[in-house]
């Protein structure tokens, strides 16, 4: 049913910002952030700490935080953690998202493991992407030139590269968390920037407390389309998931 309303409306293209809730419901059953959060807590603490206080701890930090402390203080154990990403199947969600950009749309996400790209493998759909600051400077690039634009995976906090040597295949992620605190790269921001002032957005899975680096962005960026009195609108978070231009 999804697919069918995504077909009738794919005359009119739009942006889909995911994040990891997507990835939580079977088959996938990935870990949300708070899980992984926990997980690598109990890595830097080991046994200092109880149950109930790293529980309390994932709360109160956000996961960004806490992965780059762990860069910081258990760089290569944290990989450890991260391959809790690995070896699930797609879910629904991700065979929606592929179908999407099969069609045309463009689909930015957090999430750094692989399964809209294995949802598109099923569906023998090439889905393109973009994880590091030069496929996004080539992407821009050809936003400028009038170049093949449609339908992209843009992958904000990097991408599990899962062909590579273990040391290696979480490259793009370590990038992305040694990045926490000074927010997206300068190429990220400006795609992003591009399609939130050109496209109507949809949210799925993603909480709005990326206070580091998307969040940010979303909420600033002046939108060309057109509010309800007829003049440039922004977008106003409305709650967990939604966004309203105003």
């Amino acid at each position: 049913m999804l697919l069918n309303r995504l077909k009738q409306i794919s005359s009119s293209k739009m942006i889909f910002f995911v994040g990891a809730g997507i990835s939580v419901p079977p088959p996938s059953e990935l870990p949300n952030f708070q899980k992984l959060s926990q997980n690598v807590i109990q890595d830097i603490v080991g046994d200092a700490l109880e149950e109930k206080d790293i529980k309390i701890l994932s709360q109160d930090l956000r996961p960004e935080v806490i992965l780059q402390i762990a860069v910081e203080e258990l760089e290569p154990k944290v990989l450890r953690s991260l391959q809790m990403l690995v070896s699930h199947r797609p879910n629904p969600n991700h065979f929606f998202l592929a179908e999407a950009i099969r069609l045309g749309n463009w689909v930015f996400t957090t999430n750094p493991d692989n399964l809209i790209e294995e949802a598109g493998k099923l569906m023998h759909v090439d889905i393109k992407s973009c994880h590091k600051d030069r496929h996004f400077e080539k992407f821009e690039k050809s936003l400028s030139t009038g170049g093949d634009k449609t339908g992209c995976l843009f992958k904000l906090h990097g991408h599990i590269e899962e062909s590579k040597p273990f040391e290696e295949r979480y490259n793009t992620i370590m990038v992305a968390l040694r990045q926490v605190g000074r927010g997206l790269s300068e190429p990220k921001r400006r795609v992003l920037s591009y399609f939130l002032r050109t496209f109507d957005l949809c949210a799925m899975g993603y909480s709005c407390q990326d206070d580091f680096s998307v969040t940010p962005i979303l909420l600033e960026t002046d939108s060309n389309k057109k509010g309800g009195r007829g003049k440039q609108s922004t977008w106003r978070k409305t709650g967990l998931g939604n966004y309203q231009r105003e």
